[in-house]
């Protein structure tokens, strides 16, 4: 009877034994669960700041794209010649004399934190200069070959250069025919103040995700965007703006 109960008691204890064991290894095994989870949302967070980090440096800076104003010019060009010439000028003929009209449009990002920060959009009076220049040499290109077919037309010469054309609407309007053009006041080019004035904005951002929260075209948008170290692609917008390397940068 003894040696029964010996044997009950020492399987009592083994059992108790086995419980423990069996309950160490849940209370092990839950808090591997915990630390792994506890692991992936750390680095979860970790994966996201550092993603939000890239972003803001990447889109901190100046950017530039490229306002196509060339069928404006084509339009108002080939209206200007039609009064001038009394007759049907074809756009197409206009626009095979030069190349696209195109302004540049900067744009600056100043970051002041993870997820915002300020920015400036403004219409480069330099370009726009130039996209006058271009507007105002197509004009007066196309201008010339109209002179000079009507006087081959009317028999004063069986052809003439572009210097002796030059020469001779110099003669007559006492001024060269770019002077004259611009003198005239051809309204051949959209106005820079009020191109400037659709364009120019400033004021705050907010980065959600891929998206930018500012102001555009006068109102609050969300545009889902795209950077890389060397463009800036706002999608919804249509804008492609590319990176304006700075001197610290090439350094």
């Amino acid at each position: 009877m003894k040696d029964y109960n010996d044997a009950k008691y020492n399987n009592r204890d083994y059992s108790a034994k086995e419980a423990r064991k069996l309950k160490r290894r849940r209370a092990r095994r839950r808090l591997l669960i915990c630390m792994t989870i506890v692991s992936m949302v750390l680095a979860a967070v970790l994966l996201v700041t550092v993603l939000r980090i890239r972003t803001l440096r990447a889109l901190r800076g100046d950017f530039v794209r490229k306002l196509d104003i060339t069928d404006q010019v084509v339009s108002q060009v080939t209206l200007w010649l039609n009064d001038v010439e009394g007759a049907d000028i074809d756009p197409d003929w206009v626009r095979d004399k030069g190349q696209e009209i195109c302004a540049d449009v900067e744009l600056t990002f100043i970051p002041e934190g993870l997820t915002k920060g300020t920015f400036t959009e403004t219409l480069n009076t330099e370009s726009y200069a130039h996209c006058s220049e271009e507007a105002y040499r197509i004009t007066g290109e196309c201008l010339r070959e109209l002179i000079v077919n009507r006087l081959t037309a009317v028999g004063y010469s069986e052809s003439l250069s572009n210097d002796e054309a030059d020469a001779l609407i110099t003669e007559a309007l006492g001024m060269s025919l770019d002077n004259y053009l611009k003198n005239a006041g051809v309204d051949i080019i959209p106005d820079y103040n009020e191109l400037a004035e659709e364009i120019n904005r400033s004021g705050e951002y907010k980065i959600r995700r891929m998206t930018l929260e500012w102001t555009r075209d006068g109102a609050d948008a969300v545009d889902s965007f795209s950077v890389t170290k060397d463009s800036l692609a706002v999608l919804d917008a249509g804008f492609i703006y590319m990176r304006v390397e700075s001197n610290d940068e090439e350094e």
